[in-house]
């Protein structure tokens, strides 16, 4: 896929929006846009997740989801590339709900509404799904209605192919151990928002995902 000179934006949370790299040059879009010669447009928000948050039509939480930002992404997308997830796990985000019902407040109806969305608005650019970047405490539950992160990933993965979307597989192709403390040291030092060392990483493997669509 050749993005030279073309416009990509990248809607996500605080990994897109810049914590954890030492200056914005060094965050994964910024490394990619100067390789392959694209416009980057940041859409990251630190806290977002896919999903609603809490009702309440006013509330801050309510103003970040992707399933409601994806409205904000300008019309003259030539690529779109949504990387969350990690934040609805640590919120703990139903994955699916009761009885079948799958709304904005699961993470199930709201990354196929977030597609669905997608799909409609761009239906001349293509869409591309990050999957979650290792962290720690990844098998721990979270809350109630909280799964470890694996679902939530395997919730991307099957609603991705559901759209035809591909997914970059962050999860599986990181070779970071995120409970190993070395690991932990090297590149992500909080346990959740990858470094410079992080970022680079990110911008390889979708670096080569992309060359290959």
């Amino acid at each position: 896929m050749d993005l030279k000179g073309k416009k990509v934006y990248f809607l996500g949370d605080s990994i897109t929006f810049g914590v954890g790299p030492s200056d914005y040059s060094r965050i994964y879009h910024s490394i990619l846009a100067e390789r392959l010669g694209f416009e980057a447009f940041n859409h990251g928000m630190s806290g977002a997740c896919i999903a609603r948050f809490v009702e309440g039509e006013y509330d801050i939480w309510d103003k970040m989801p992707f399933c409601l930002r994806i409205e904000d992404i300008p019309s003259d997308c030539d690529l779109l590339v949504i990387f969350g997830g990690t934040n609805d796990f640590g919120r703990a985000v139903p994955v699916r709900g009761r009885e079948g019902t799958d709304d904005l407040f699961t993470f199930v109806g709201a990354t196929r509404h977030l597609l669905t969305r997608a799909k409609e608005r761009f239906p001349n650019a293509k869409t591309v799904f990050l999957s979650p970047f290792p962290r720690s405490s990844a098998n721990t539950l979270r809350g109630f209605a909280g799964s470890p992160l694996i679902e939530y990933v395997k919730v991307i993965y099957s609603t991705c192919r559901e759209f035809s979307v591909p997914v970059c597989d962050l999860y599986n192709l990181i070779p970071v151990r995120p409970d190993e403390r070395e690991d932990i040291e090297r590149y992500l030092p909080d346990g959740l928002h990858p470094n410079d060392a992080g970022h680079e990483m990110i911008a390889d493997l979708l670096e080569d995902f992309l060359k290959k669509l």
